[in-house]
């Protein structure tokens, strides 16, 4: 029995020891279902400097919005065959249907430019890549009668004489101190030479104080609306800086300073202010006759509202009847054939007429509709 007592006391010191011992809280096991899912990738933004160039291939346009997304706010519309500068890739990919084949592309953010009187603003948002393309597209060529073209020479609109001028034409090469128009290189900087305000009815070299020698008949003037019927005037091509660009004359870039400018002579107005002073076609009243891509009669200024006349005809006439919204205008649309005779133009021969909506100036500036020339 003397044995067996030690043996109990350590019995009961390891038993006290174990009721004293503070648990410790075992982890809980965790499902899989109690873990958080893994977040989708993060698309990429990449910026573009310099950036790159495109243009646009959807027949109908291309809208651009304010958001890379279909709830952005529409900005504008990229006509078919325009160039757009991409200066953002957003990595949102997106995928539509055309004509029952998937398109695929991202979001890309694009600088335009958009000419309203005589300012350039540089309109920034987001269109779909799906419907762009790097190689430059040729777009359709509308021919008139006696007319034909891409009219890429009419520019961004036009610096337009005041017609109430008393200004007497002067003698070619003979410039009075008064009536002097300076003409600048290409660094907007350099005077190269001076013209007469003449010059900016006829756009002729007469008029300019500039080397002619050895300048083929066919440089000699800057290309300008006389066959138009809205009155004579250069074309501005690009405007820089407060500088139109008309063009060149006998191998010499003709950029005039538009601050310079008399207004009581002559002043810069973009195609649709022109439209509008016109509303009727220009001093023969036929009319407009359309020349963009995208000749559909619209019930709503908007790409995607319905079509009230598709494919408008060339010799069909349009006369505006009211400001013009956003590059849009309300127009009434006259079916018109025109007759002629061995020679020249006899009569018009009218049928129905609809009133709708059509673009008649692109986000840049370029028009879109210019006036018959059909009864001069």
């Amino acid at each position: 029995m003397k044995y067996l007592l030690p043996f109990f006391i350590i019995i009961l010191i390891a038993c006290q020891s174990n009721q004293s011992e503070p648990k410790t809280a075992e982890p809980s096991p965790t499902t899989p279902t109690d873990r958080l899912p893994d977040a989708p990738p993060q698309p990429t933004t990449t910026k573009l400097n310099p950036p790159d160039t495109a243009y646009v291939t959807a027949k109908s346009g291309l809208r651009v919005r304010n958001q890379p997304s279909l709830e952005g706010e529409r900005i504008g519309v990229r006509p078919y065959g325009k160039k757009v500068l991409i200066t953002e890739r957003t990595g949102l990919a997106m995928t539509v249907q055309d004509e029952g084949k998937d398109v695929n592309g991202e979001w890309v953010g694009i600088e335009s430019r958009l000419v309203t009187k005589g300012k350039v603003e540089t309109v920034t948002g987001y269109i779909f890549s799906g419907f762009l393309s790097d190689q430059r597209v040729v777009s359709e060529e509308v021919v008139l009668a006696n007319l034909s073209g891409n009219r890429s020479y009419m520019g961004i609109g036009g610096l337009v004489p005041n017609p109430d001028s008393d200004r007497a034409r002067p003698r070619e090469g003979i410039i009075a101190a008064d009536d002097t128009v300076r003409i600048y290189a290409a660094d907007l900087k350099t005077v190269t030479a001076i013209a007469s305000h003449w010059f900016l009815r006829t756009g002729n070299r007469r008029y300019i104080q500039i080397d002619k020698s050895n300048c083929p008949r066919t440089r000699n003037r800057v290309a300008y609306s006389s066959e138009l019927g809205v009155g004579n005037f250069p074309y501005v091509k690009s405007i820089k800086d407060g500088f139109a660009y008309l063009g060149d004359i006998c191998g010499k870039p003709i950029w005039i300073n538009l601050e310079e400018l008399n207004s009581d002579y002559a002043s810069f107005k973009s195609h649709i202010e022109i439209f509008e002073a016109n509303p009727n076609g220009g001093g023969w009243e036929h009319g407009y006759t359309y020349i963009g891509p995208n000749k559909v009669l619209r019930a709503n200024p908007d790409i995607a509202s319905k079509a009230i006349v598709n494919k408008i005809p060339p010799g069909y006439e349009i006369y505006l009847l009211g400001p013009v919204k956003n590059n849009w205008a309300k127009v009434k649309l006259r079916e018109a054939k025109q007759i002629f005779g061995e020679m020249y133009f006899e009569k018009s021969v009218y049928g129905k007429t609809w009133e709708g909506w059509v673009m008649i100036a692109e986000p840049d500036g370029a028009a879109l509709i210019e006036p018959h020339i059909f009864g001069c």
